[in-house]
Formats: structure tokens, C-alpha cells, sequence
């Protein structure tokens, strides 16, 4: 049992790349966004609004609207 422990502390310690996904030794960069990156299922149709519209306040305002569509703000009381 002891043996083993020691193997798998080897392997997390010294050797981390082998035990992850490669896409987590991607170093980061603050300008790119890679392209595979997607949101949750529950914010797929807002990011998509944000992805259509070129211009970030339209898609901000399209989105906002929309919530408040869904959502019924409205003062009826």
C-alpha cells in the first residue's frame, strides 16, 4: 500500500503534465482567446447574441431587452 502511495505521489508532484489534459499546460495569454472555449449550456443564447452583433453594446442591449422580455419587468403591479 505503501508502494503505491509513493507512485502516485511521484506522479502528481514530478510529473503533473501526464496526469491532466493537455489543453491545461496551454500557456495563458491575455490578448487571444482560444476559439474552443464556450460558455454553459444556460448562457449559450446570450453568448451567441454577443457573438452576432460586431458591436459589444449592441449585443448588450439586444441581450438586456431580452431578459427583461423574458423576465416581464413591467410595473402592473
Amino acid at each position: 500500500m505503501f508502494f503505491i502511495f509513493v507512485l502516485i505521489l511521484l506522479n502528481v508532484f514530478l510529473l503533473p503534465v501526464h496526469s491532466s489534459h493537455p489543453d491545461n499546460n496551454i500557456l495563458a495569454d491575455i490578448i487571444v482567446t482560444p476559439l474552443h472555449l464556450a460558455p454553459e449550456w444556460y448562457f449559450l443564447p446570450f453568448y451567441t447574441v454577443l457573438r452576432i452583433f460586431p458591436d459589444k453594446i449592441g449585443g448588450m442591449l439586444i441581450t438586456a431587452l431580452t431578459l427583461c422580455v423574458v423576465l416581464d419587468v413591467s410595473d402592473d403591479g
